[in-house]
């Protein structure tokens, strides 16, 4: 019986991680990068969270700086379960 209870709750454990991680994956879908704020890495000023270009310094992103400006924002925001 004991051992019933205990697989039960293993059961339910990974059930509610699999909940929450479905949970996790659809906000991250949802995610709007552009109502977010970012720190431009050269001159410091504030520019939408997606910007490619600094339109202060003119400083171009790549598309790897970008993609994790945005992972590490959402990941503040929602840590993953």
């Amino acid at each position: 019986k004991e051992a019933i209870e205990k697989e039960n709750e293993r059961q339910r454990k990974e059930d509610e991680s699999r909940t929450s991680y479905h949970h996790w994956l659809k906000l991250k879908d949802s995610f709007d990068p552009t109502t977010y704020d970012n720190k431009c890495t050269d001159c410091f000023e504030t520019i939408k969270l997606p910007a490619k270009i600094c339109h202060y310094c003119k400083r171009q992103f790549s598309k790897t700086e970008v993609r994790d400006a945005i992972d590490k924002k959402f990941n503040e925001l929602h840590p993953k379960p």
